[in-house]
């Protein structure tokens, strides 16, 4: 599983981002989940408060919009992730559609190809600089 996490600012400027590889198999939701929670965390490690969360899966954003409890394997993370954005100033969460959230999955395939370990950085890794633009 892999996740890729992209930050920017109110003008659409690239701000940083985190992306990470993971050894197991798992759901699209629980893979969405995983890269929404490291985002979250990505924005309090940067010290930002006033986030908007955007993400291309509709189950996972009604989950979290609606605050809706998961008795399943998800539930844990859903509760990490609510936990987490209440500790930000304010925090809302936002669909956009797969074409939307294009940097992101590139970041992805590229940790998941590389194999890489979680990290987050300010700039995008070589291949991907033309995103930051």
């Amino acid at each position: 599983m892999a996740f890729g996490v992209v930050i920017s600012d109110a003008e659409g400027k690239k701000a940083g981002c985190c992306y990470g590889f993971r050894p197991g198999a798992v759901s699209v939701m629980e893979g969405e989940a995983t890269a929404v929670l490291e985002g979250v965390r990505l924005c309090t490690e940067k010290g930002l408060s006033d986030v908007i969360i955007e993400m291309d899966c509709q189950r996972l954003y009604w989950s979290l919009v609606n605050k809706k409890s998961d008795p399943s394997y998800l539930g844990t993370t859903l509760d990490i992730i609510w936990s987490a954005a209440m500790a930000l100033q304010r925090c809302s969460f936002s669909w956009t559609s797969r074409e939307g959230n294009e940097d992101a999955d590139c970041l992805a395939k590229y940790a998941l190809c590389n194999r890489l370990a979680p990290s987050s950085v300010e700039v995008f890794p070589f291949l991907l600089n033309s995103f930051s633009s």
